[in-house]
């Protein structure tokens, strides 16, 4: 019944034909001030993989497609972390949403 008080609802689709994330997110808080929402892939070997921006309407939707890089680990999880505005070269801040998850097809083909 319902969602627990602070979770996020959403949907994460893979599409292993386009080698793309489809990313959807309900009742998100929008970042801080001077923050953004950066989209991590996680690889098998801890790997944390730049995937993009989120942005994030007033009403707290959001949603993106982010092409997959071809990897010899497979992708474990998605995770949105909020970081600084600008160039973020790898997770620093405190994560929002993590979305375990075994990719079909596994690594680089």
């Amino acid at each position: 019944e319902g969602t627990a008080e602070g979770a996020v609802v959403g949907h994460l689709m893979w599409d292993a034909r386009g080698r793309s994330l489809h990313f959807f997110a309900f009742d998100l808080q929008p970042p801080a001030e001077g923050k953004q929402f950066v989209v991590w892939y996680e690889t098998g070997d801890g790997k944390a993989i730049h995937a993009g921006e989120l942005a994030v309407s007033a009403r707290g939707a959001c949603s993106a497609v982010f092409d997959a890089p071809q990897l010899d680990e497979s992708i474990t999880a998605i995770i949105v972390t909020e970081e600084p505005v600008g160039a973020v070269a790898a997770p620093h801040g405190p994560q929002r949403i993590v979305a375990r998850f075994e990719q079909p097809g596994g690594g680089a083909e």
